[in-house]
């Protein structure tokens, strides 16, 4: 539920700020910038809700889990705004327009 939404804020906010005449980096770096302390929140409430289940060897693993999901993110993060700066979000939409159509033909046909 997290990844689907987040998709749909930083597509929101990209194309927003596009809209209002920022670039395109400013408005991923908007973006990007504004979803930390959203994830942060997030991660933390998940965490408090289930601390009780949790034991030592858990912990270290969710340690290990989130320094590779910090290196990969941030390797992500600068790969999309390095295309970003050099190409255009147009095959991004073209790609949501197709996949969404085929849903609908996949679901309800």
């Amino acid at each position: 539920m997290w990844a689907n939404s987040c998709h749909s804020r930083s597509g929101a906010t990209i194309a927003g700020g596009m809209l209002i005449g920022c670039t395109r980096r400013a408005a991923a770096d908007f973006s990007f910038i504004m979803a930390v302390p959203v994830m942060i929140i997030v991660c933390v409430y998940d965490l408090l809700r289930v601390i009780h289940l949790l034991n030592l060897n858990d912990i270290i693993m969710f340690a290990i889990g989130t320094l590779v999901s910090y290196i990969v993110g941030y390797i992500t993060v600068k790969v999309f705004l390095w295309y970003l700066n050099r190409s255009s979000l147009s095959s991004f939409g073209y790609y949501r327009i197709i996949v969404a159509i085929l849903a609908i033909i996949y679901l309800y046909l």
